[in-house]
């Protein structure tokens, strides 16, 4: 997380600075989501890291540009970490239903250990213990543009596109990867996001495709791989329950 301080500062100065941006506009934009671990991913055997597609609702932007005035982004970071800060709270996120954090939940359970939960809530301190060890982030670190977490009566479209473009050197993928060094990025969003990859090299490993299910990307300079697939509200469209698509996804694996 501390990897984090330098490039949140540097959004917040370039936020603060921007002559362009109206202050008042920015009550309308949450504050950037900054990637987090839970306790265990430093030991874990795997490192693996979930990706949604952007951030609902985060702390307010003015609440982080109130901390960096006060030489306070360290509280930021600890109020960023303590909204999903262990995996009993990501359990509760999940609702055990078809969203973002049961298919985390799952996918990480199936990778480490090759078997299927039914029930989220019934989990084994070992399942636990392998839930510790993840990451999450986001592909954008602030809503897109076609979110509901947007306030548009509250901002412009011209102050929301100067924040997203200085948002973009917390969500790229090359920061993640020299932070965390990951062997295994999980990305649940099949969007294009070309300002993700940023300052890396990447090559599809097209032998392993599955159209709009999986694709699997190497990275030059890491050992890391990527793991791209649909949002799991999208597998009942092509053909899956999320069981059968995490199987599926992750038998390469």
């Amino acid at each position: 997380m501390d990897g984090y301080f330098s490039s949140l500062k540097t959004f917040c100065s370039d936020v603060v600075s921007d002559v362009g941006i109206v202050h008042s506009e920015l009550y309308g934009i949450p504050a950037p989501c900054i990637p987090y671990t839970f306790g265990g991913y430093q030991s874990s055997e795997r490192k693996i890291f979930y990706l949604g597609k952007e951030t609902y609702g985060w702390i307010p932007m003015q609440r982080l540009l109130d901390l960096y005035e006060n030489d306070r982004l360290d509280l930021y970071i600890a109020e960023n970490s303590k909204v999903i800060a262990s995996p009993e709270a990501m359990i509760r996120y999940s609702g055990n239903k078809n969203n973002f954090w049961t298919f985390v939940i799952k996918m990480q359970l199936y990778l480490r250990t090759k078997e299927m939960i039914s029930d989220v809530y019934s989990l084994t301190d070992r399942q636990m213990g392998l839930l510790d060890e993840i990451g999450y982030g986001n592909t954008n670190a602030i809503e897109s543009v076609r979110s509901n977490g947007i306030d548009w009566t509250l901002t412009s479209q011209s102050t929301y596109d100067r924040v997203k473009g200085y948002s973009r050197k917390i969500d790229s993928l090359k920061c993640l990867l020299d932070i965390y060094r990951p062997d295994l990025i999980v990305i649940s969003n099949w969007e294009d996001c070309n300002e993700f990859f940023d300052g890396v090299e990447i090559t599809h490993l097209e032998q392993h495709y599955i159209n709009n299910l999986r694709a699997v990307y190497s990275i030059k300079g890491y050992d890391t791989k990527i793991l791209w697939t649909s949002h799991p509200r999208r597998y009942s469209f092509l053909g899956y329950n999320i069981n059968r698509a995490i199987e599926k996804i992750a038998e390469i694996f």
